[in-house]
């Protein structure tokens, strides 16, 4: 599959799966996204996205379980406080996704954790915040 992530995806208000992995979607992820509340497993995993992640549209997702955008050539960026409010999260995959920094005092609220994945990018800090995870599965 080719071409972009339309905004008219606000229009589809009881979608819960949204998967282009490996698809060659490139452009950048519009904030209609992040109107489809109904969302809850979502994997753009190498799917050449370009832009960034950030923003508030994120933390309006609050019933994603899943969310993976892993292998996309994002620009240099933070990791997004945004996710650390998403109390449901079970797996957040950002590996190579081009982030630097610290991982957000946010994080520690994601006590559902199984699966966090943050290779390959250049964060730094502790990762003391895992300890709140009592199902945490991998890292």
């Amino acid at each position: 599959m080719k071409g972009t992530i339309s905004d008219a995806i606000k229009n589809a208000k009881n979608l819960q799966l949204f998967d282009i992995d490996q698809q060659q979607i490139g452009g950048t992820i519009p904030d209609a996204f992040y109107e489809t509340p109904s969302l809850n497993n979502i994997d753009l995993d190498n799917s050449q996205l370009g832009g960034t992640l950030s923003g508030p549209g994120i933390a309006k997702l609050q019933n994603l379980v899943f969310f993976s955008a892993s292998g996309n050539p994002f620009a240099q960026q933070p990791l997004p406080w945004q996710f650390g409010t998403l109390k449901a999260l079970r797996f957040l995959g950002l590996s190579d996704a081009s982030l630097v920094g610290t991982v957000p005092p946010y994080f520690r609220q994601l006590t559902e954790m199984r699966a966090l994945d943050l290779r390959n990018n250049n964060l730094s800090g502790s990762i003391d915040f895992i300890s709140d995870y009592a199902s945490l599965e991998t890292i």
